[in-house]
């Protein structure tokens, strides 16, 4: 089973190769390198659980750049031992359908856009796609989670007296209901909507009988987070949102076939400083070797400008059957950039 799945909605928007995980409570650093490695993605986006020990140790022994981008709290609802609150009526749930296409792209929009969560920025990928971009990949991230696109995500819409308010995300996931994202339109908050939503939601799952309601939130969305912990769910564990930035698949790609063995950081970087004309500087570097004795023959390489003065060089050692030998980067800054 796939540690990755890959994003095509987000990367068709972005014009990044982009993959996801599940939720993770760990992950073998080896296989997703490989995975990485064939699949060519320029930006991985995992979800893993924030105490598992070796987290960063593993993080680092991909030899990628990785950023946190979100700390996610796990709330839970024991719906077993607990009482529903009776849901008010005061706004309709419509479940989506593709006919509602019009009215529910607009709602994610503009609630992604005036978003009250906080995400921690990744400048490197940041630098290369304007963030209007990232609004319209979450807005259709989010219409898969319907039955349409998803046979166990459930979508609805929020509506009162005939105003669109809002939309509801979630998924069946074993035992439990998983809220995986809910917004109102800015107009609409502060007047008790959120707190009808987890009754809702709570609702919904005990008449799926099932046992648990599950909800993620951003640590610091404290607007989200205090509804939630109103409505008899405890905190069962917290999450990291990281994101890796392989960038493999962007910018042109170049081929140097290997005259020597390249088994390490300074052989790999003395290789690119002969390859690439340019007069620039490098100032940072990491060399990961993906299988033991060498035995590549090319080296696959792109240069990217992630910051106004340099970026990096992103190199894989590959043998002619394309099995990967080992995989690094190189910060750079560029001398000759115009003024």
């Amino acid at each position: 089973m796939n540690i990755l799945h890959f994003s095509s909605q987000e990367s068709e928007i972005l014009g990044l190769k982009v993959a996801r995980t599940d939720r993770l409570e760990n992950f073998d650093p080896r296989t997703l390198v490989r995975e990485i490695l064939a699949g060519e993605f320029d930006l991985c986006k995992l979800k893993v659980n924030s105490t598992w020990e070796p987290l960063f140790q593993n993080l680092d022994a991909t030899g990628f750049p990785w950023q946190i981008y979100s700390i996610i709290v796990r709330n839970q609802v024991d719906l077993t031992q607990t009482i529903s609150e009776k849901v008010t009526g005061e706004i309709e749930f419509i479940p989506y359908t593709p006919d509602l296409e019009a009215e529910f792209m607009p709602l994610v929009k503009t609630v992604v856009e005036a978003r009250t969560a906080t995400n921690y920025p990744n400048p490197e990928i940041d630098f290369l796609i304007p963030a209007e971009k990232f609004v319209r990949a979450s807005a259709l991230y989010a219409t898969g989670f319907h039955p349409v696109q998803r046979p166990n995500g459930r979508c609805w819409l929020l509506r009162k007296s005939q105003n669109w308010l809002g939309f509801v995300l979630g998924n069946h996931e074993g035992e439990a209901f998983e809220g995986i994202l809910y917004g109102i339109l800015p107009e609409y908050r502060g007047k008790g909507y959120a707190r009808e939503i987890m009754r809702f939601l709570q609702d919904y799952a005990r008449g799926q009988g099932l046992k648990y309601f599950e909800n993620d939130v951003v640590f610091q969305n404290f607007s989200s987070l205090r509804p939630i912990l109103q409505t008899q769910a405890r905190p069962v564990g917290t999450y990291l949102n990281l994101t890796l930035n392989p960038l493999l698949n962007w910018g042109k790609k170049e081929v140097i076939q290997l005259k020597e063995p390249v088994d390490n950081l300074e052989k790999a970087l003395s290789m690119l400083r002969k390859a690439i004309p340019d007069q620039i500087q490098i100032h940072e570097g990491k060399f990961h070797p993906v299988s033991h004795g060498l035995s590549a023959d090319q080296c696959w390489f792109s240069r990217i400008q992630t910051h106004e003065k340099g970026g990096r060089i992103i190199f894989t050692l590959r043998g002619q059957n394309g099995e990967f030998h080992a995989h690094g980067w190189a910060g750079y800054l560029a001398q000759n950039i115009p003024t």
